[in-house]
């Protein structure tokens, strides 16, 4: 373990914490300390890349599943208590795979009926199915760029991939009609309007103090790192678990 609990975690500090010391650690940065984001890039790379002969999937439990193309994907509705859900059967290599309840997808939407002719990159069983009567496949990895992150971030039912496009002479009708509505009926007021925003010199910002509404936007998080995220601390949490 870590020889002291007060301040930031290092690099070096990770890997003694998970690994006993055996993770390979950055060059020039094992005295560095980690923001989340870089604790989640750095523990990450052990999805795949083994420490001491195992991944973190396999100090997990976790076994390797099916890779290959999806042919078929079977769906039926469970209902627990109040909550409704749908399941999941995948067809990879003329075999039929049970999907778990709650699985965690990588890189894909959760509405697997979209997954048809996509490649699954890496999958693995869960720990709690190893002596059940048919092992679930609990994470799902599928190859990057195959989905759109609207695809991927879409309700679940909602299908992205054959929403109907709409035609030309629809569009054109369409942008039209907009136009139309967002013009004001009263001419008189429009170029009162134009004549006022002119005089007062905020041309582009409205603001009833006389001040310039500053506009700011923030860029969401990538849904593949929120994704990343959870799957690493439900790694993580069950890591905890077992070395107590």
């Amino acid at each position: 373990m870590v020889d002291s609990l007060e301040g930031y975690a290092t690099y070096t500090d990770v890997s003694q914490a998970y690994f006993d010391g055996a993770a390979p650690v950055p060059d020039d940065l094992g005295d560095a300390s980690l923001s989340r984001e870089q604790f989640a890039l750095y523990m990450g790379t052990f999805f795949s890349e083994p420490v001491n002969g195992k991944t973190l999937f396999d100090m997990a439990g976790y076994d390797a599943g099916p890779t290959g193309i999806v042919e078929d994907v079977a769906k039926e509705s469970v209902t627990e208590g109040a909550n409704t859900y749908d399941v999941f059967r995948i067809q990879v290599g003329g075999q039929w795979y049970q999907v778990s309840h709650h699985p965690k997808i990588l890189n894909g939407p959760v509405d697997l009926t979209q997954w048809i002719d996509k490649m699954i990159e890496a999958s693995w069983y869960s720990a709690e199915s190893a002596h059940s009567e048919e092992r679930e496949l609990d994470i799902i990895k599928v190859g990057e760029a195959q989905f759109t992150e609207e695809e991927i971030a879409a309700d679940p039912g909602v299908s992205m991939i054959d929403e109907p496009v709409m035609a030309a002479e629809d569009v054109t009708q369409e942008t039209n009609d907009d136009r139309e509505s967002a013009e004001p009926s009263d001419s008189t007021t429009t170029k009162d309007t134009a004549r006022d925003t002119a005089g007062s010199g905020n041309s582009g910002f409205v603001s009833d103090t006389g001040g310039s509404a500053e506009v700011t936007s923030s860029r969401p998080l990538p849904v593949i790192l929120i994704i990343g995220g959870i799957l690493l601390v439900v790694l993580i949490a069950w890591l905890l678990l077992k070395r107590k």
